[in-house]
């Protein structure tokens, strides 16, 4: 608080600007953003993943072996600047599963098969 009062009475209303916060600018989230919006055009399956679907975690493996390493927290922050939403995946039933109802009398008619069992020699 002390601060500010001290930039209002040294300069009046122009010191209460904020200035430029202090180091190097980051320049990562600018080239991830670039790499993202590339990436989402294609599936993870294009550049030889199993998943269906961009995770955070896909993501950053991508980012290590195909250009500098990130670290999850670079991943979300650029995913919310670009206004991406990511979720984890669920689990979802298929339109076509057969309800409980359905299963249950199909698993009670099933009888496990008999096992003949044979000794050598006898």
């Amino acid at each position: 608080m002390r601060t500010w009062l001290k930039a209002y009475h040294s300069a009046g209303l122009a010191g209460l600007h904020n200035t430029p916060q202090p180091g190097q600018p980051a320049t990562k989230g600018q080239q991830v953003t670039a790499q993202l919006e590339q990436l989402f055009v294609h599936n993870p399956s294009h550049f030889g993943s199993m998943e269906d679907g961009w995770t955070v975690n896909l993501l950053r493996d991508y980012f290590a072996t195909h250009h500098e390493a990130v670290s999850d927290a670079t991943v979300r922050r650029q995913l919310q600047a670009g206004d991406w939403v990511y979720q984890r995946f669920a689990q979802t039933v298929p339109r076509n599963a057969p309800s409980v109802e359905k299963k249950k009398p199909g698993w009670q008619q099933l009888s496990l098969p008999s096992a003949s069992v044979k000794r050598n020699g006898r």
